[in-house]
């Protein structure tokens, strides 16, 4: 199956102050608990990724990474070529271009906490994106979540993961002002510099 749209949501979740997506946060429109207002606890937030199609069919909701910082990275890797170690060494734990368990092409993966696999791999013009359970299969149930080779033309995932890439990075910004973190720093000045690259 093939995608002809995509949108890409980043959450940050709280037992006490609720689900955000960080397209609200951004536009003060939700609320993040005083717990993870200083810019070393933003970065271990929980958190959560959602993708849909035709804007508002949801087909991916996954918050089993057990942070949100986990998705970040998992969108950054999906951006990076990995051929590029350089480019990928000067965002603090990205792995593009390192083995992924027995899979080929991988251009971005992510083993979550519950034994979950979320991966992207790369099939020239498209990549393709696999939800996979803990067996590494995607069963064809009914309510199952799984899935496997869905396909997506490059320029939409990257056109939605920048989108969602922004979203979070802005609100980052915003944490710097009120404390340091060399590492969220880091992040955010290596995101400014890939994106002006980006156009």
């Amino acid at each position: 199956m093939r995608l002809d749209s995509l949108d890409i949501a980043l959450f940050y979740e709280h037992p006490d102050a609720g689900t955000w997506s960080l397209l609200d946060l951004r536009e003060y429109r939700g609320v993040i608990h005083p717990d993870d207002l200083e810019p070393e606890t933003f970065l271990k937030a929980s958190g959560s990724i959602n993708m849909y199609c035709d804007r508002f069919k949801r087909f991916l909701h996954t918050g089993a990474a057990g942070d949100l910082r986990s998705y970040v990275n998992f969108l950054i890797e999906s951006l990076i070529s990995p051929a590029d170690r350089h480019l990928a060494a000067r965002f603090p734990g990205i792995s593009a271009g390192d083995p992924f368990f027995d899979y080929e092409r991988v251009a971005a993966g992510l083993f979550q906490e519950d034994q979950t696999i979320l991966l992207l791999q790369d099939r020239g013009h498209e990549f393709e994106l696999s939800y996979l359970d803990p067996n590494g299969d995607a069963p064809e149930r009914r309510l199952s979540p799984y899935f496997r080779n869905l396909r997506i033309h490059k320029q939409i995932w990257r056109l939605a993961a920048v989108e969602a890439l922004d979203e979070y990075f802005s609100v980052a910004e915003e944490r710097i002002r009120s404390g340091t973190s060399a590492i969220l720093q880091q992040l955010i000045a290596s995101w400014r510099s890939y994106r002006h690259m980006l156009g």
